[in-house]
């Protein structure tokens, strides 16, 4: 009798020991693949699939940390993975993943919906490449894309008077771009001192616009003129 109790005590062990496991297995699942989050498999790959598109290489993941914000006004939370990234070439750059829902512990299964990312990359090889030549610093906005995806990279201000500065600083973004690849991966937008914007810039839609004018060649001169004339 002795021998069956211990028997059925180790059986006992052994199944609370499975149905852990199993617990386990699901909890880290579910943490994985629904909740919004850190550890959610889809918002990483998600980042990792617009950068492969864009730029067509490998980046490296160095850290990855999740703040969670209720938004009053909208009466939702907002999960924002911020992703530490870096190249081949050792630049250091940030990406984000946002989702929104009404619960504390919202998520998503669908792996489409891992759409609303932004990268400081583009902005960060821009300034790279035109180190010694224009400090865009005093203009950045993508320092801002934690707390407002849809922010541009840069917004450059024009007060009525500072014409040569603002189509100087959109022709070098231009040309930079141009020359680093020519996709769309940075933005800039010139607004008025009242917050109206005049302009915004995309490198595929500006390239448009300067093919319209016969501006096919990179003159860095004719950029300017365009964008003076666009602001007026």
């Amino acid at each position: 009798m002795k021998k069956e109790k211990i028997i059925m005590v180790i059986l006992f062990c052994i199944m609370a020991l499975l149905l852990a496991f199993i617990m386990l297995f699901y909890l880290n699942a579910v943490k994985k693949y629904l909740y919004f989050g850190k550890d959610n498999i889809h918002s990483q790959r998600a980042i990792e699939k617009d950068l492969s598109e864009i730029y067509g290489e490998e980046f490296y993941l160095i850290n990855k940390e999740c703040t969670v914000t209720w938004l009053d006004d909208k009466k939702v939370y907002k999960f924002t993975v911020h992703y530490v990234m870096t190249d081949d070439a050792g630049l250091q750059f940030d990406a984000y993943n946002n989702m929104y829902g009404i619960d504390r512990h919202s998520g998503d299964s669908c792996e489409e919906d891992y759409y609303n990312n932004s990268t400081n990359l583009g902005a960060k090889r821009i300034e790279k490449y035109l180190t010694g030549t224009i400090d865009l610093s005093k203009y950045r906005t993508w320092d801002k894309k934690a707390e407002t995806p849809l922010v541009s990279d840069y917004t450059i201000i024009y007060d009525g008077n500072n014409v040569d500065e603002v189509s100087k600083v959109v022709a070098n973004i231009f040309l930079a771009n141009q020359q680093l690849l020519k996709k769309n991966i940075v933005s800039c937008e010139i607004k008025d001192i009242s917050g109206k914007e005049l302009f915004e810039y995309s490198y595929n839609s500006f390239k448009e616009m300067l093919d319209g004018e016969g501006i096919k060649k990179p003159d860095r001169y004719a950029v300017q003129d365009f964008v003076k004339k666009i602001i007026g």
